[in-house]
This record gives structure tokens, sequence and C-alpha cells, in this order.
């Protein structure tokens, strides 16, 4: 048989230590009473011994808390809808407006999630020792008003509060993405894509320039040309004769020199012994072989375990609704016990004799049986050799090495006039999507001669992103802008969430999609 009850369901509140706040009976609604911190969906939901049983069709059938996406704090539905959701923590609306966003930091496009239904809630079997907070008007002693503004400025003074205490012995400085390590990755909800197209139109102008002979465009026009100086050279002015010392080969000689050399100068005859083993005769010998055989019964008395159902008891489980409530579903399970039941059986009883056995056994012996083999003798003499040996003598040779100087180098210095096309004025078009990203048609006229440059396309990223800027600290969200690759650019959609990599202050690249 199965029953169905709605329970009470408390939470612990992680920033002050407040024990056994109640989700259904509490003035605050879901913040503390006592820090006025908000309850966000990672703080766990509990049942307690003194939770009370919900029987208010009111409180059973009220729609399930939603999640703020910008500060996770759980907020009551009452009853507005998606565009018109505002945290009552953040004051952050959850559907930016089209055209534009709306509130302190409003998100993407989607709906908030729902606070988790159906998920396991535990039982706390020991009552916690701070007494439980469930008086419906607490209100706090310095006249604290937990409406409108008033109720995000305290709320906001307490946690500042508690922050400069506790950074006196844990602060840390860094300033890290929330979700990464590497300062160079931001994770980025995608807010508006820009790309830029512009081409230049250019005119001829004539112009007057200066340069070295093979510097001059084959069509410039040449005004003046002069021969100056352009560098300095080493030239070769002659040659000087010094004498200089040198080793050569005057001739050889024949060296005699001795090396030792073993030969084989005869052999000798060798006798030796080697053991060997031969059988000399046998014998008999009797053994004693082991037999087992059956020699018996008895009768034997045991106990088997046997299974039965003794009674039955009543289970009980506890899934939270997303409102503060939990529901309990109780079944009536079997209860098993063991006993034990005597049985009896038949054991054969075994016993052990020798017989007697005979066999023949071989009987060996060793003897010394001589061997004859031939051995080479070996010997030593002095065999002579000889070698050529190159005998070097000294001689002043005379040398020529050459005279060198440093003389300028000239070169002829022109000056011309030719035409150049330079940037007249320059046309852009400015767009979102990625397919109606081309060149610009743009209409020349014939006087003066005109031609257009090449197309330059500059694609760009502004997105919302979340710091951490110390270990106690809520998230603060920020924005940006950031020039992107295009092929990059064309993977993007509005509202998406992606991580990029900071190249410099104004450029990044594309990690991943998320």
């Amino acid at each position: 048989m199965e029953t169905v009850e709605y329970v009470e369901l408390f939470w612990d509140c992680p920033h002050c230590g407040q024990l056994h706040i109640s989700a259904v009976f509490n003035s605050q609604g879901n913040r503390c009473p006592s820090c006025f911190y908000w309850r966000t969906e990672a703080v766990k939901l509990y049942e307690a011994s003194d939770s009370q049983l919900i029987t208010d069709p009111s409180l059973i059938n009220r729609p399930p808390f939603w999640v703020c996406k910008v500060c996770e704090a759980v907020n009551e539905d009452v009853g507005l809808s998606a565009e018109l959701l505002q945290c009552s923590n953040c004051n952050s609306y959850q559907i930016s407006a089209v055209g534009g966003i709306t509130g302190d930091s409003a998100a993407d496009q989607q709906a908030p999630s729902l606070s988790v239904i159906g998920e396991l809630v535990q039982r706390q079997s020991e009552s916690p020792t701070i007494a439980p907070s469930r008086s419906m008007d607490h209100s706090p002693s310095n006249g604290f008003n937990p409406s409108g503004n008033n109720s995000r400025l305290g709320w906001l003074t307490a946690g500042a509060l508690g922050l400069t205490v506790v950074s006196g012995v844990f602060w840390n400085g860094a300033v890290e993405s929330v979700g990464t390590k590497d300062p160079t990755l931001l994770k980025v909800q995608v807010t508006d894509l820009q790309w830029t197209v512009e081409v230049d139109v250019q005119t001829q102008k004539t112009s007057t320039r200066q340069g070295w002979d093979e510097s001059v465009p084959t069509n410039a026009t040449i005004l003046k040309s002069i021969r100056k100086q352009r560098g300095v050279s080493q030239k070769r002015q002659g040659v000087r004769t010094v004498m200089v010392s040198e080793q050569y080969q005057s001739g050889t000689r024949t060296e005699t020199y001795y090396e030792p050399e073993q030969y084989q100068s005869g052999t000798r005859t060798e006798i030796y012994t080697q053991p060997e083993q031969y059988q000399s005769g046998t014998r008999t010998e009797t053994y004693y072989d082991s037999e087992e055989y059956q020699s018996g019964t008895r009768t034997e008395t045991y106990y088997d375990s046997e299974r039965y159902q003794s009674g039955t008891k009543s289970e009980c489980k506890v899934t939270s609704q997303g409102n503060g409530l939990g529901k309990r579903v109780c079944h009536e399970i079997p209860v098993y016990s063991t006993r034990k039941i005597p049985r009896t059986r038949t054991i054969l009883l075994y016993s052990t004799r020798k017989i007697p056995r005979t066999r023949t056994v071989p009987i060996f012996s060793t003897r010394q049986v001589k061997h004859r083999r031939e051995v080479p003798v070996y010997s030593t003499r002095q065999v002579e050799h000889t070698r050529e040996v190159p005998i070097f003598s000294t001689r002043v040779v005379p040398v020529q090495k050459p005279i060198m100087a440093t003389v300028p180098v000239h070169d002829t210095w022109m000056t011309y006039r030719v035409k150049e096309w330079v940037p007249q004025q320059t046309h852009q078009r400015v767009g979102q999507d990625a397919a109606e990203r081309r060149s610009i048609d743009i209409n020349l006229v014939q006087l003066p001669p005109q031609r257009i440059s090449a197309t330059r396309a500059t694609c760009r990223l502004s997105g919302s992103y979340l710091v951490k800027n110390g270990w106690f600290q809520k998230p603060e969200a920020k924005s940006g802008a950031w020039n992107l690759p295009c092929e990059e650019y064309d993977r993007l959609n509005l509202g998406e969430q992606v991580q990029i990599r900071l190249t410099d202050a104004n450029s990044a690249q594309l990690a991943r999609s998320l």
C-alpha cells in the first residue's frame, strides 16, 4: 500500500551558519533571517525530525521556484511571464528585449530554469544546535526593511562587512574569469555581432621623387641626374713579397723492426682417464603401497538455513517539489528473517591399509676408462720486417700578398616625376549576417582616372562575462568587444555561450563553443 504526504523542508545558511531555516514558514522568503543571504540552487534542502505535515492546498499546489540565470538565487513564482521576470536578489531581468539590454544585467533569450523537482531529500536525524527560525513575523533588530531596494542595499551591506573581516586572512588579489584558471581565457555570452567592409577609391596623382638609378620606375619621367658618392669598396692596388717558412719532405729512409710470431712446432700424444657408469647387476626390492577402502558409514545431523517472511515495515522517500515542500511517499515492504532447520545425511567412512609389493632395481657401478689424444705444441719466433719512413726539412720561400686600398664608389642620383595611386574616398558597409558580407559595388568616373583598392573586412564580437576578484566575493558581470577572424565569426550565433582566448586588448580567437 502506498501513502503520499507533503512535509516541510529546511536549509542551512552557508554564509552565517544559521541552521534549520524553514523553506515554507519563513517571513523572509528564500533569505536567511539572520544575515539575509539569498538561498541559491546549490544550497540543499533536507527533512528534519520536526518537519510539519502540510495539508493546506494553497501551499501544496504553489508552483516551483525559478532560478536566476545571473546570480543563481531562488525566486518565488508570482505568475509573471518570462519577459517580466526580475530577480529579487540582483534585480536582473531574465530575458533581453529586442534591440537592446533591459535591467541591470540581462541574459539570453531563454527563460530561466525551475528549481530541481524530484531530487531525493536526506533526513537529518539529530536536531540542530541553533534554534529553528520559523516565526512568521520575524524582523531584524536594526530596522531593516525587507522590501524594495532597501532589501538589496541591506543584503549587500551585510555581505560587504563579512567579506572585509574574512579578507584580512584569506584575501586573494588574483582576478580570474569564472570557470577558467587561464587569465587569457574568457567564457563570454554573445550579445552582439557586427562586421565592417571597407573599400578605398584611389585616383592618380603626379609626384616628384628622388632615388638611385635602379629604384626609378620604368614609367617615370627623368628631371635631373647627377653623379655622387654612394659608398666605398676595397680595391687591389698591387702585390708585395714576404718570406715564410715551410716544411717539406726531403727524402725517405728504410727502417728494420721485429715482431713476435707464434707458430705450431709439432704435436704430442696425451693419455687421460674419464669416469664411466655401467650396470653391474640387479636386486629385488619389497615396498608397501597405500590403499584407501570404505570401512563403514555413519548418520550425521546438520542444520540448514531457511529464509521466511516474518512481517512488514514502512519505507519512505522524500523528494523535493521545487517550492520548499517535500513529497513523502511511503510503501509497505516485507521483512524477512532466517531460521535453522535440522536435517540428516549418511556419511561414508574410509580407512587406509598397506599392501606389500616387489620390484626389480638395477645396480650401477663406476669405472675409469683411459683415452688417447694428440695435443699441438706451439713456439714463438721473431720475424724481421722493413718499412719506409719519411724525412722532413724546413725551407724559406717567397709568398705574394695583395695590397688593398679603400676607394669611393659613385652612382647616379635621379630626380624624376611619376604618377601614383593615392586614396581619395573610403566606402564602408556594416552588418551582422555573414551571408551579406561581400565587396561594395562602386561606380567610377572616367576623369580623373580612378580605381578600387582591395576589400578590407573586420569582424567584431560583443559579449558579457563574469569575473571573480577574490575567494569570497560574488562574481562581477562585465562586458567587452573583441575583433575575431571572420571565418570564426561566421560560426557564432546571438545568445550563444563561447570560450575565447585573448591575443591582445582588442583581439581574440575562438577557443570552443559551450
